[in-house]
């Protein structure tokens, strides 16, 4: 499927109108002086390695919001943001490194709870010990 209607800036680099309106409305917050309260996040989700991280993250997002939850995204490679609740949806063979995957188990030593979605794998995944 071509998605040649997403994204910010045309073929040619150039920006679609959206992006012209984000860029106003962005102008318009610095100079009114509107303070907006921080985004208010009850779990992160963890995209990693060989998924389709635009139609996993919609997924997650939908049903996150649905059970009224706020997350947050990062990326396995990245460092984890604090936070009581971690998601890591569609998991297949390559998930994440092992630095992040230990960091992950440690989150979930001092406290975090951790929700796996599997994907069509049985995995072995080593949380015995917690």
């Amino acid at each position: 499927m071509c998605e040649r209607e997403l994204g910010m800036l045309d073929i040619n680099r150039k920006p679609k109108p959206m992006l012209l309106e984000m860029k106003r409305f962005s102008e318009f917050l610095n100079s009114s002086g509107i303070d907006l309260p921080p985004k208010k996040s009850d779990a992160v989700c963890i995209l990693s390695q060989g998924q389709d991280h635009w139609g996993i993250a919609n997924v997650t997002y939908i049903l996150s919001r649905q059970a009224g939850l706020d997350i947050d995204f990062c990326y396995c490679e990245q460092e984890l943001p604090d936070s009581r609740i971690y998601l890591l949806p569609s998991v297949t063979a390559m998930t994440m490194n092992k630095h992040s995957y230990d960091k992950l188990k440690q989150k979930v030593r001092e406290g975090a709870t951790l929700y796996i979605f599997l994907c069509f794998y049985q995995m072995n995944f080593s949380f015995t010990s917690l």
